[in-house]
């Protein structure tokens, strides 16, 4: 037997109301896939209010920056507020937890299972990440799978400009656990969540199938695609740029042979003196002729577009094309 492991951060959709099912009437209809007459089998495992939370959490950060302050412009009312407007920071996360898929619960007793696991895992999640403060924490099995939506703040501390504490999930993370990659935190420390996940399903005899963005055996495996994935993109981008630069010097290349017709022939003039009477004057064809400066700029210009073509055709040649 195998089952799906899955960890989805869904902060931008995290509506609390619609997890701890105090939906109103109309909202009920809009979510017709909810069934009711089992929404009372949903575990409610944390049920915090997220203001007390963040007062707990940076009240005394907030009292000892204002204290410092001595601009009452620069000093912060409320720092749930504050956050709240900041179109940087989340106010908070929220991930949603599965194992399998509706095709794997097809009786009660499956979705008991998946409750178990579901639990055992997120027992010691604080524990594991101390940075993570859990305000809501629910298991809906009034669903097609069982699943938990988990929303915490993390909190990250240390900081030298404003609060000690702040809201920040990548520093929180971090400073909870330093061997994560410092460039994909988030993706290292989901991993992590994971594998734990992995590990309660092979407690019990079930294997961890591998689908959709979990079909990598590891975070590595991960990055080493990605990696991939972005010098494939960088080299497309400047093949791109080659292109255009190579249209943009070929307009300067004529399509027929070049006809510039000159203004005139070049003639010297030589002014030869006499003993008596007015000086002769002598001019001879010097087989040079005359352009403008217009049509000297032009050819110049074409030159250099054939120079800068010519370079190029003769590197491509010189390179081993892999098929």
């Amino acid at each position: 037997m195998s089952m799906s492991v899955s960890l989805k951060k869904a902060t931008n959709k995290t509506n609390i109301k619609h997890n701890n099912r105090t939906m109103s009437d109309k909202d009920k209809e809009r979510n017709s896939h909810i069934d009711e007459s089992r929404s009372h089998e949903n575990v409610y495992l944390v049920q915090k209010d997220l203001k007390e939370l963040y007062q707990e959490e940076f009240g005394e950060a907030l009292e000892n920056y204002n204290a410092k302050q001595k601009r009452n412009d620069r000093k912060i009312d409320d720092y749930f507020k504050h956050i709240q407007s900041s179109k940087k920071t989340a106010l908070q996360q929220e991930m949603i937890v599965q194992v399998g898929d509706l095709y794997d619960f097809p009786m009660r007793k499956d979705y008991e299972k998946g409750n178990e696991i579901l639990l055992e895992w997120f027992e010691d999640f604080e524990k594991r990440n101390p940075n993570l403060k859990v305000y809501n924490a629910v298991i809906h099995n009034d669903e097609a799978t069982p699943h938990m939506h988990l929303n915490f703040v993390p909190v990250a501390s240390g900081y030298k400009r404003g609060l000690e504490k702040q809201v920040s999930f990548d520093r929180a993370i971090i400073q909870q656990d330093p061997a994560l990659d410092k460039t994909r935190p988030f993706d290292d420390w989901r991993e992590k969540e994971v594998q734990l996940l992995e590990e309660k399903l092979l407690d019990r005899g079930i294997e961890r199938k591998l689908v959709g963005t979990n079909s990598y055996k590891d975070v590595n495996e991960y990055k080493e695609k990605q990696d991939l994935l972005n010098e494939i993109a960088v080299l497309e981008g400047k093949v791109d740029e080659k292109k255009n630069e190579f249209l943009a010097i070929s307009k300067n290349v004529p399509d027929k042979n070049l006809v510039l017709k000159p203004k005139r022939k070049e003639i010297k003039t030589e002014v030869v003196p006499k003993m008596f009477g007015k000086p002769e004057i002598h001019q001879k064809e010097t087989g040079n002729y005359v352009f403008t400066p217009k049509q000297m700029e032009q050819l110049e210009t074409i030159v250099t577009a054939a120079v800068a073509v010519k370079k190029d055709y003769e590197r491509l040649q010189s390179m081993n094309p892999v098929i």
